[in-house]
């Protein structure tokens, strides 16, 4: 146990010490748009992929106008029984 926890402990300080990444090998972001361009134009595949990450894209967008949104009543208006059971008990465990 005392050894695993060594290995582990020499592992993660290995991890961080600065050279342990070699930054040489990252590939530059023009190269990235780059693949992602190429991969788009594949025959076979590169077109659904495309539309399936428009979509999903899409779908966020679409989720986020859908979500729920915040609607200030005048203070004057009248709350239902619920609202106000619900309001009741709060205010009587915060009281509490």
């Amino acid at each position: 146990m005392i050894k695993d926890y060594t290995e582990e402990f020499n592992l993660f300080t290995k991890s961080l010490s600065p050279t342990a990444y070699d930054f040489d090998n990252f590939v530059e972001v023009d190269v990235v748009f780059v693949l992602v361009q190429k991969l788009y134009e594949l025959p076979i595949n590169g077109k659904l992929i495309e539309e399936q990450i428009t979509r999903m894209y899409g779908g966020r967008t679409q989720a986020a106008i859908n979500s729920e949104k915040y609607v200030a009543l005048p203070t004057d208006s009248n709350s239902s029984q619920l609202f106000l059971k619900l309001k009741a008990l709060l205010n009587q465990e915060k009281s509490e």
